[in-house]
């Protein structure tokens, strides 16, 4: 069936997709759901839907090449019972719903809340029916929560819709999930166990999906040490984390959000992050968000994508930081890395993670602080990374800006 994408910008409604054309069904559009066109943060506040880096969504759905439809958000979570019944409806109290068996205790009417967030979805739904009358299939990347999935099976059984819910994610073990996203597939379909394909032909190989995270919240993450790395890069500390602390692989407690910069669904562009910078929370330091200033839809070559993010990490010019500091955060930030740093500083050549030669201004890079504690006065020094392929080592450069976040 011909189906629409319900893009966060993560890993789980990329991936999702990838299933639903994987077994068989036919990508036609994707839909969006966004903050109010008046909201000034990072991410807002739902029970239903990732904001995390929804500025990144024009330039990531351009990578899909299909058509992206979006609605501002004007709702609220007012029912927040598990079931989401009828508008012409009302729940009896402490009746069980003859679809879970849960006893929701509830006697709203969703009509009497009126402005409730679900029906966003249900709006922008029948946008996506209008632009796009045959399309009967809805991918979600639900994968535990039933409080969502309840929502969308309930907005599909609306007659106005009458479309199927396509949720290949549901349930699915996270360790095996984590390793399934970020296997290595060729074009042929064979994912990195495979010795050969069966059919002899030369293919290229492929990574299923590349994302890096967009915020963290705790359960071992830390901003500054985490932020704008990708999946893969962590699968070692979220495995350790969930040995440790009980950290979900997929994030589904909210340890971590995502969002894709190259999927098996992109068949001629990766998203590149042009600019970014962390943001730290000034309550609590374990939660932070990645900001994307910055990103761009660019043609796909043999450079991996894991190399495409930039990240702005902000210093503070009180201690001094040890060389292996500065080859640490190198590792993590592998494609461009932004340091707030002093002046007239020598170069220094060290190896990254990745054989590549980083070039810049290190003597006095300074020990990562909290961003709302830099002064304005600070300068920024660019330090970039090149290829070990290079023929020669790239010259650094140091421009004047001020760096302040609150």
């Amino acid at each position: 069936m011909k189906f629409c994408a319900l893009l966060s910008g993560g890993k789980d409604s990329c991936y999702n997709a990838v299933k639903c054309v994987e077994h068989g069904h036919e990508l036609v559009c994707l839909a969006n759901l966004l903050p109010p066109a008046d909201f000034e943060g990072e991410e807002m506040n739902s029970f239903m839907y990732q904001s995390a880096a929804f500025s990144a969504i024009p330039a990531l759905a351009e990578c899909f090449e299909v058509p992206l439809v979006r609605r501002h958000i004007q709702g609220l979570a007012v029912v927040q019972s598990l079931d989401y019944e009828d508008r012409d409806r009302e729940q009896s109290e402490s009746a069980p719903s003859t679809e879970t068996g849960i006893e929701t205790g509830s006697k709203v009417k969703v009509e009497e809340a009126g402005a409730d967030e679900v029906e966003d979805l249900y709006e922008l739904l029948l946008e996506v029916k209008r632009q796009h009358p045959d399309c009967t299939g809805v991918s979600c990347g639900a994968i535990v929560s039933t409080y969502q999935r309840l929502r969308l099976e309930h907005i599909c059984r609306r007659v106005e819709l009458n479309m199927v819910p396509l949720c290949y994610l549901w349930m699915r073990d996270r360790a095996e999930l984590l390793d399934e996203i970020t296997d290595v597939v060729d074009a042929c379909g064979n994912s990195s166990d495979s010795s050969s394909n069966s059919g002899g032909e030369k293919c290229v190989p492929n990574r299923r999906l590349t994302a890096i995270l967009v915020k963290v919240a705790g359960a071992g993450l830390q901003p500054y040490k985490h932020l704008g790395r990708t999946l893969l890069d962590l699968k070692p500390t979220l495995l350790s984390l969930h040995a440790k602390f009980g950290l979900d692989l997929c994030g589904e407690g909210g340890e971590y959000e995502t969002l894709v910069s190259d999927c098996a669904l992109f068949p001629k562009k990766k998203l590149k992050v042009v600019s970014s910078e962390i943001l730290e929370d000034v309550e609590n330091y374990t939660v932070g968000n990645y900001r994307v200033l910055e990103c761009i839809p660019v043609n796909k070559d043999t450079t991996p994508s894991t190399a495409d993010c930039s990240t702005t990490v902000h210093v503070d010019a009180n201690s001094e930081v040890l060389m292996a500091e500065l080859s640490r955060l190198v590792k993590h930030h592998t494609a461009v890395a932004q340091y707030v740093t002093m002046p007239s500083t020598p170069q220094r050549e060290l190896e990254n993670a990745n054989g590549g030669v980083v070039e810049g201004c290190v003597e006095s890079l300074k020990q990562v602080q909290r961003v709302d504690a830099l002064p304005e006065s600070y300068l920024s020094s660019k330090i970039s990374t090149t290829s070990s392929s290079s023929s020669s080592s790239s010259s650094s450069s140091s421009s004047s800006s001020s760096s302040s976040s609150g």
